[in-house]
């Protein structure tokens, strides 16, 4: 069985982006899976992770301050 959340497979993964995030101005995407997808394909071998904005995903590298285990 195929999961309901999966991109097809014939988007490219660039192609994902619902566009800029009206709150911090970032590349969007509807889910977390599409969000890790593009960033494999358009940055490969680096340590991007996604997180949610209001309603939207993005990635970006993680913050120094949850490198060091605190609080924010």
């Amino acid at each position: 069985m195929k999961h309901l959340n999966a991109s097809p497979p014939h988007i490219a993964p660039e192609h994902l982006a619902l566009g800029t995030c009206p709150t911090c101005g970032r590349k969007s995407y509807l889910t977390r899976r599409e969000a890790r997808r593009a960033a494999r394909a358009i940055h490969p071998h680096t340590a991007l992770r996604a997180y949610k904005c209001g309603d939207h995903w993005h990635n970006g590298h993680t913050s120094a301050w949850r490198k060091r285990g605190e609080q924010q």
